[in-house]
């Protein structure tokens, strides 16, 4: 849903929006990832992975830590 939608958004920019099937990338498999970062090339990645289930899946116990949101506002 998330990446379906960055991805709607991103077809309206002057840019090369690169995707991948999953039956052609495994993302838990890091060596397949790297060789397909190395042949793609991309400027930039977009990680939109979720936990299916909506917000119910979503532990409310879990909160997010400070160190969490510097590092994703420094990248």
């Amino acid at each position: 849903m998330v990446g379906s939608a960055v991805v709607r958004r991103l077809a309206r920019e002057d840019c090369e929006v690169l995707t991948v099937e999953r039956d052609k990338l495994d993302l838990r498999r890091q060596a397949e990832v790297q060789a397909w970062m190395h042949a793609s090339r991309p400027d930039a990645v977009i990680l939109a992975a979720a936990r299916v289930g909506g917000i119910h899946a979503t532990p409310a116990a879990r909160p997010i830590s400070s160190t969490t949101i510097s590092r994703f506002r420094r990248t």
